[in-house]
């Protein structure tokens, strides 16, 4: 089988998926340096239903005249769930990294 074609870019697809969503697809078993590179390169769209998921509950709450802090509070959960808390567990790797050379006084 070679890396070329739909092929790759089904299994780049899944993997952007199934690395930056909680979405469930099927395992990638095989990554090449072709599908990789595929991966990122559709990871925008891979990160696309999470985006339509909190512009809808946004849009929704603002309809539905509910308080902006409650909505705000719901998409960000839900973007949280939908990522499996991939960027606040890069915010604390960030926060631990910058605070964990400190020397205590």
């Amino acid at each position: 089988m070679t890396d070329r074609g739909p092929a790759v870019v089904g299994r780049s697809l899944r993997l952007a998926l199934g690395t930056l969503t909680a979405l469930p697809v099927p395992a990638v078993l095989r990554v090449s340096p072709a599908v990789a590179t595929g991966a990122m390169v559709l990871a925008p769209i891979a990160a696309l239903p999470l985006g339509l998921a909190v512009a809808a509950i946004v849009w929704g709450g603002g309809e539905a005249d509910l308080p902006p802090l409650a909505v705000a509070v719901v998409a960000l959960a839900v973007l949280a769930l939908g990522s499996r808390a991939l960027h606040l567990d890069g915010l604390a790797d960030v926060a631990d990294g910058l605070t964990a050379s400190y020397e205590r006084s």
